[in-house]
């Protein structure tokens, strides 16, 4: 069997007849494209701005805690500023009150040595170290011998020495006293009755070598 076939007719193209019919739907396709990748991009830029605003608020979350707890740490500061301040201000009362008082206490010691000076110098006219000249009281017309002072101290020892003599005679054991005069020592009164300095201020309590006239002095061991 024998197959007849017959030639296709072939249409012969024209130039530019496929550039023409595809054109169009390549256009559609790169603009597809673009519009696809333009979406891409529009995407990731919104994911990188919000995790950046989701990190910023962090670490504005953050610095809020921080600020609120430095509130708190300032006000325990100040709290504790306000109460120092409130000792300060007793403790410098107290120093103010005790300087008072030291300054009372010091002006009562002042004025009781000042009282006590002054009773001594009544008490005790001649006990100064150097008497006035007489020139100071205008008694330069008075003239004194110092004979009759040396023979008033003999008079008086020569009586202590009979006083004692007296005394060792009755046997009584009674101490002898001396009274003394003006310009008499510690060191006369002890050469003249053969005892030591310091056993006459044991036997009278004395604390130093000062000595007035008209004062009674134990002179022998009681």
């Amino acid at each position: 069997m024998t197959l007849h076939t017959q030639p296709v007719a072939q249409h012969p193209q024209k130039p530019g007849s496929f550039s023409k019919k595809f054109a169009p739907r390549f256009g559609m396709l790169c603009l597809m494209s673009a519009v696809l990748l333009s979406g891409c991009v529009s995407t990731g830029e919104y994911e990188a701005e919000k995790a950046k605003a989701l990190n910023f608020q962090r670490l504005l979350a953050q610095e809020e805690q921080r600020t609120d707890e430095l509130d708190a740490r300032l006000q325990e500061m100040q709290q504790e500023v306000s109460s120092l301040g409130s000792q300060n201000r007793e403790l410098t009362a107290e120093r103010d009150a005790l300087q008072d008082q030291v300054s009372q206490q010091q002006a009562r010691v002042q004025d009781g040595d000042a009282s006590d000076s002054a009773s001594d110098m009544d008490l005790s006219p001649d006990m100064s170290f150097s008497d006035p000249t007489l020139s100071e009281f205008d008694l330069s017309d008075f003239s004194f011998d110092e004979s009759e002072f040396n023979d008033l101290g003999i008079e008086q020892a020569d009586a202590g020495r009979m006083d004692m003599e007296r005394s060792d005679d009755t046997g009584m054991g009674t101490p002898t006293h001396h009274t003394v005069a003006k310009g008499e020592t510690l060191y006369r009164i002890s050469h003249t009755y053969g005892v030591t300095v310091e056993q006459l201020k044991k036997w009278n309590n004395l604390t130093d070598n000062i000595i007035f006239p008209g004062q009674r002095l134990i002179v022998s061991r009681p």
